[in-house]
């Protein structure tokens, strides 16, 4: 069964001050020079921080598309329940399939450490979840053990 965002052309509200912690640069040598990817994920960064999750997810869409692994992680963070509560995301709801789904692909584009990390938190709190009773939570694991 997959969980699909529920979102608003508007979309959500990050906090004030809400910032992204990673920096395009930390992705593989090659893609970093490339100055249209770094001018994607930079932009996409400036509309995550405004609170614009499907203008970010469009960008960052693009440079994984050429071959950004950090943009993949990215979009994989734009559906993160765990990202909404600690930036304060307001009006959009988590997709837990996707991030699952977008942090994978981040692995395999080579994004290693910081992807497998968000992942590795998602499904312990996947798994709270599903233990504590949360019918989506469960689903969203079994989907993904498949």
């Amino acid at each position: 069964m997959a969980v699909v965002a529920q979102t608003s052309p508007v979309i959500s509200q990050a906090s004030p001050g809400a910032t992204i912690a990673e920096d395009p640069e930390t992705q593989s040598p090659k893609r970093a020079e490339d100055p249209t990817v770094l001018s994607l994920v930079r932009k996409g960064n400036r509309f995550l921080e405004l609170g614009d999750l499907a203008s970010a997810r469009l960008l960052y869409r693009a440079a994984s598309e050429r071959g950004s692994a950090a943009a993949a992680a990215r979009i994989g963070k734009t559906f993160d329940p765990i990202y909404f509560q600690r930036s304060g995301v307001r009006g959009a709801r988590a997709a837990l399939a996707e991030a699952v789904e977008w942090y994978r692909k981040a692995i395999e584009m080579g994004d290693e450490t910081d992807s497998r990390q968000r992942l590795e938190r998602l499904l312990s709190h996947l798994r709270t979840a599903a233990d504590a009773g949360d019918a989506e939570a469960r689903d969203v694991l079994e989907a993904v053990a498949e």
